[in-house]
């Protein structure tokens, strides 16, 4: 009996310390609680992995898939991405933590520091009476008035000045997503649409922050091509309270246009001296109607821009309409001696204040 008493606590001695060792059961996080190195977050997107905790450059693609429950080693915090400077690690790369399903819009109370942070972008800025968003092109560069490339930045640049000559402030953010080039739709169609849904999380992110930061502002959205689908797709799934301070929005050659509406604006290219001909097609990815909510919005497209004014197709013929002369001159056609955007900056700058 002593024997198998102390053959007993022998083997106890030598299994706690393992039985204590033992890595924790993996649990996937439905809901907030504190950080644990075994708790798994649930990706809301493909992510490209970064070596820094900075938009660019990418380190790999798809590092982390959609729906995939991944680990986060630690956080830091970095270049505004989606909303949020925090950046979580996943195996051996940065991500964007808003990209995760953490329930928080911050860090994760008891995670570790990923260590020395990298310079924050800057925030959002002081609240203004007027806030607008510029969502650029299919390949625009961060270039042009505010960065929004030449039709956003244009039409949003007179727009502020429009605003300012009213004595009102006003503060006009670039939405910083890829804006894959249309090139990509053939060779790599899963980039584009990534860039769109980045593009959606971004600007969805951005105006529910601002208007929980300045719940007085008032929201104007422009956007052109991939960016006025990326922008109408988001206004459709904002929060009632931040798609009710929306109060202006201007999209050219939208991918999801309605086709003719109270709010189109249909010029042609082909006689412009007809300012408002007609219209018989749609949005070449799908025919959506912009929130009702919105008091004043126009839906700028083109006689046969096959982008806005075609029938539901593919992406290969989204590809060849988006190259097409017709559907790059929004940024010069002239109406009454206005450029388009001119004349829409004019116009969003006017109302958005009733």
């Amino acid at each position: 009996m002593t024997r198998t008493r102390t053959l007993a606590a022998t083997c106890a001695a030598l299994l706690l310390p393992l039985l204590a060792s033992a890595p924790a059961e993996a649990k996937n996080v439905t809901k907030l609680e504190s950080w644990k190195a075994s708790n798994r977050y649930l990706a809301k997107a493909d992510i490209d992995g970064r070596s820094q905790p900075k938009l660019e450059p990418r380190a790999k693609t798809n590092h982390v898939r959609k729906g995939q429950w991944v680990k986060i080693s630690c956080q830091t915090t970095g270049q505004s991405a989606f909303g949020s400077t925090v950046w979580s690690k996943v195996g051996r790369y940065y991500v964007p933590d808003q990209l995760l399903k953490t329930y928080t819009d911050g860090r994760l109370r008891g995670a570790p520091s990923c260590g020395r942070s990298a310079p924050s972008a800057p925030a959002q800025g002081r609240c203004t009476a007027v806030t607008l968003y510029g969502v650029r092109g299919s390949g625009e560069p961060i270039a042009g008035p505010y960065g929004m490339s030449t039709t956003v930045g244009r039409t949003v640049e007179r727009a502020v000045a429009q605003i300012r000559r009213k004595g009102r402030s006003v503060r006009a953010l670039n939405v910083p997503y890829e804006a894959a080039s249309v090139e990509t739709i053939i060779s790599d169609p899963s980039r584009f649409q990534r860039s769109m849904e980045f593009g959606k999380i971004l600007l969805n992110a951005m105006i529910s922050k601002r208007v929980k930061q300045c719940p007085r502002t008032r929201i104007g959205v422009v956007g052109y091509s991939q960016g006025a689908g990326v922008a109408s797709e988001t206004l459709r799934g904002l929060s009632v309270p931040a798609l009710r301070r929306v109060r202006a929005v201007t999209l050219f050659a939208d991918t999801y246009s309605a086709g003719r509406s109270e709010y189109t604006v249909t010029p042609n290219p082909f006689r412009p001296s007809d300012t408002d001909a007609d219209r018989s097609g749609s949005g070449i990815l799908g025919d959506r109607r912009l929130p009702r909510q919105i008091p004043y919005k126009w839906d700028v497209c083109f006689v046969e821009d096959l982008v806005c004014d075609g029938r539901k197709s593919s992406l290969g013929l989204l590809a060849q309409a988006s190259v097409a002369s017709v559907h790059t001159r929004y940024k010069d056609f002239v109406i009454a001696g206005f450029t388009l955007p001119q004349l829409q900056g004019l116009l969003m700058g006017r109302t958005i204040l009733r």
